[in-house]
């Protein structure tokens, strides 16, 4: 099946760029012209429905802070036909690569405020669609990189939509409500924590722990105060 407009079956798959769950990534160049996508690829026969299912959740959502989603199709394999799913591809890896390596760095700090800025504009257009993303986590962050500069962050992975994804459970809220859009902000708050400190989960869910760990980790009042509403059981 194709999605329309212009085909990109005709691709090279190179080399395996990551896994997830039911899902491989895959450097893909289009043959007619050199471009660069992420191949989706699922991995599971029992998935297609679902994966297909995603991409067109994907399709339906167009923002510049988030990943496009620009064609599909199912390609044949040992086991069968597999849905593929063609991306955009940003040139800057995941927020989880840049946790890792540039997190806590007060040099960087416009840095982490343009890249979160840039997370909750995606956010706050998927809200505004009446959908929450359901999957937020560092490996669902991807960046652009300009000049040796990171520019700018993209949500991707959206296509689970309303329905949360238990298998990431440290970046869901203590609630674990389905369907609330507060997951995301509590997700959102995490990860910004995360960029900002360079920790990881160093506190439990009560409000006083999370006051406290805050202020020994970062002395941003401001952010501070941001953070502790983000983190909140019912954040707002």
């Amino acid at each position: 099946m194709e999605s329309g407009g212009e085909s990109l079956y005709n691709i090279d798959y190179g080399h395996l760029l990551r896994e997830s769950g039911l899902y491989e990534y895959y450097k893909a160049t289009r043959k007619s012209d050199g471009k660069v996508f992420i191949a989706k690829k699922n991995v599971m026969l029992y998935n297609n429905e679902n994966a297909k299912l995603e991409f067109e959740r994907c399709q339906a959502y167009k923002h510049s802070n988030l990943v496009e989603t620009v064609d599909g199709f199912f390609s044949e394999s040992p086991k069968g036909p597999l849905w593929v799913s063609i991306e955009e591809s940003c040139n800057g890896s995941t927020l989880e690569e840049f946790i890792k390596d540039h997190a806590g760095k007060e040099a960087m700090y416009p840095t982490y405020l343009k890249l979160f800025a840039d997370m909750v504009e995606g956010l706050y257009y998927l809200h505004g669609q009446k959908v929450n993303h359901g999957n937020l986590r560092p490996s669902s962050i991807q960046l652009i990189v300009s000049d040796g500069n990171f520019v700018q962050a993209k949500l991707s992975d959206f296509g689970l939509c309303e329905k949360l994804n238990f298998t990431n459970q440290v970046y869901l809220p203590p609630e674990l409500i389905q369907d609330n859009l507060a997951t995301d902000v509590w997700a959102l708050g995490f990860m910004f924590y995360q960029i900002l400190t360079g920790r990881s989960h160093a506190f439990n869910y009560n409000v006083t722990s999370i006051k406290t760990k805050l202020l020994l980790d970062y002395s941003d009042e401001s952010l501070n105060k941001l953070l502790i509403k983000m983190l909140i059981k019912e954040p707002l």
